[in-house]
């Protein structure tokens, strides 16, 4: 399995506009793109390329091994700085790599493995609002804000985490439920949490 065509160099991120403007043809709304399996119907996508032949480029705050996700003309990334822990929602234009909107959200670190990041669940999308979801060791927030604006639709804290390596559960739409998977460690309560996309 390949990542998503975002290099993560040292606390930058580095986005391939040649791959958002082929992808933006077909909605890419989840981790693994439609369906979550991976594949694309598009021709166009080129099997490699170098850093001078993408449109555009750009420097990202943060760390984050989360997939960009595309909805229209519109590339949503997450990241997350690990000193403090704040996380970062950008939302950015595919054809120019103009920023459209920046949400931070102040949260916390914690220690997992040295190969997880704070920012690694991928978020999803629906015709109007994207989705996405964090855990600290004392909260497992889930939230929903406008695609076009960022404003915040509605949160959700289904509880205490309990992990030993990390978090990267990326939600998945369905019918208008916003499913997340609540998978913990011993002493935590396990379970698969659908909530309604409108409401949450």
């Amino acid at each position: 399995m390949t990542r998503s065509p975002c290099r993560l160099c040292g606390l930058t991120f580095l986005l391939a506009a040649t791959w958002s403007l082929t992808a933006a043809a077909q909605e890419w709304p989840r981790f693994r793109g439609p369906n979550g399996a991976g594949q694309s119907d598009a021709t166009t996508i080129p099997l490699s390329w170098s850093l001078e032949e993408c449109l555009w480029r750009l420097e990202l705050p943060g760390i984050g091994y989360s997939s960009p996700v595309v909805h229209g003309e519109r590339v949503f990334v997450t990241s997350a700085n690990e000193e403090d822990g704040t996380r970062i929602i950008r939302c950015h234009n595919a054809a120019n790599g103009e920023l459209g909107w920046e949400k931070t959200y102040p949260s916390a670190t914690y220690k997992k493995h040295k190969d997880c990041a704070l920012a690694s669940a991928t978020p999803a999308l629906d015709e109007e609002r994207l989705y996405t979801t964090w855990v600290t060791p004392q909260e497992y927030l889930v939230l929903a804000l406008d695609q076009a604006t960022g404003e915040e639709k509605w949160r959700r804290d289904l509880g205490p985490f309990k992990f030993m390596h990390g978090y990267g559960g990326s939600p998945i739409v369905f019918e208008g439920l916003v499913i997340v998977p609540n998978d913990q460690e011993k002493g935590g309560t396990s379970s698969l949490v659908a909530l309604d996309a409108t409401t949450g």
